[in-house]
């Protein structure tokens, strides 16, 4: 978000879809409000209209804010309007679901770290932090593929 906010681009020239991050402060203003509050909508548009220098904050994630899993990162992809597939290797989507799954159960002390960890050899242990490694080298890639080719204009 950082870099596409320093090529001070116009609102009309990025991707549509990315308008959900552009204008997400509007949009939860609007989701707050009472039908009756015309305001609201006459900005928004008045932004749309003005074509207006996007300025996305840094911190905003389009996810739910809940664990990273296949819908979170799905989520990503569709608001970045992201083309490359969401794992390099599919059968880490699993490997991803039983990571969630046990932090989870770990969490609200369904289990301990200890049970979870004593189910697994060293090498098994080794073999996931290779496979999250892999993982976070390809999303890092496809950002970086999408910040150098200007992904997000249109």
């Amino acid at each position: 978000i950082f870099y596409i906010n320093q090529e001070s681009i116009k609102l009309n020239d990025v991707k549509p879809i990315i308008l959900g991050l552009v204008l997400n402060p509007e949009l939860d203003s609007l989701m707050r409000v009472s039908l009756k509050k015309w305001d609201k909508r006459y900005s928004l548009f008045k932004k749309v209209e003005d074509d207006i220098i996007i300025n996305i904050a840094n911190d905003l994630m389009p996810t739910d804010g809940k664990n990273i899993q296949y819908l979170q990162l799905q989520s990503i992809w569709n608001t970045f309007c992201l083309t490359e597939p969401i794992f390099h290797d599919i059968r880490f989507r699993g490997r991803l679901e039983d990571i969630v799954t046990n932090r989870i159960n770990i969490a609200h002390g369904n289990q301990s770290a200890a049970d979870v960890g004593t189910r697994m050899t060293l090498s098994e242990i080794k073999a996931r932090v290779d496979d999250v490694s892999a993982f976070c080298s390809y999303f890092i890639s496809v950002f970086e593929d999408y910040i150098v080719n200007k992904k997000y204009k249109k």
